[in-house]
């Protein structure tokens, strides 16, 4: 995984990767971000492409209908190697190609976050990741990957407020 970090750290509050847990994800912007990382092929290989969106009404009139692969073809940035990165791929899926590409003990399992807190200072903006085990880390980037009742997302909406 080419991401240009020193380090990379994935927390995850459960005790095992879970393979056959949730369902399956649309990837866009994301698709085309890991392809930039060094992943399209893996997730050209993992996901199946999304040609279309259509969606109707409970009686059929249609609401909207797209061409996704032709919409994503006229957008350079979600372009590789000639594919419009744009798919749906399974949960666990993206979880073993992601885990796959960082070396093991980047990951640390049983790890579940519980505040997030920025510290911007005239010589290094930081955030600090206070975990439910009392622990904190500081890093310079924090991406939030943590579901659907993200401590993450919370953190970033109530500063944007």
């Amino acid at each position: 995984l080419d991401t240009g970090a020193e380090e990379i750290l994935v927390f995850d509050r459960s005790n095992a990767l879970q393979p056959n847990l949730g369902g399956g994800l649309q990837l866009n912007g994301g698709a085309a971000v890991l392809a930039k990382m060094g992943l399209g092929k893996e997730v050209k290989e993992a996901g199946l492409p999304v040609k279309s969106i259509l969606s109707r009404t409970v009686t059929g009139t249609k609401l909207l209908s797209l061409d996704i692969q032709d919409i994503a073809s006229k957008e350079p940035s979600l372009m590789f190697e000639g594919t419009p990165m744009v798919f749906t791929i399974m949960r666990d899926s993206l979880q073993r190609l992601l885990a796959d590409s960082i070396p093991c003990e980047s990951i640390v399992l049983g790890k579940a976050l519980s505040k997030v807190s920025e510290c911007n200072d005239n010589e290094n903006d930081v955030v600090t990741c206070t975990f439910e085990d009392g622990t904190t880390k500081d890093f310079d980037l924090l991406i939030g990957a943590d579901g659907i009742r993200s401590t993450v997302k919370q953190e970033v909406l109530r500063h944007s407020r």
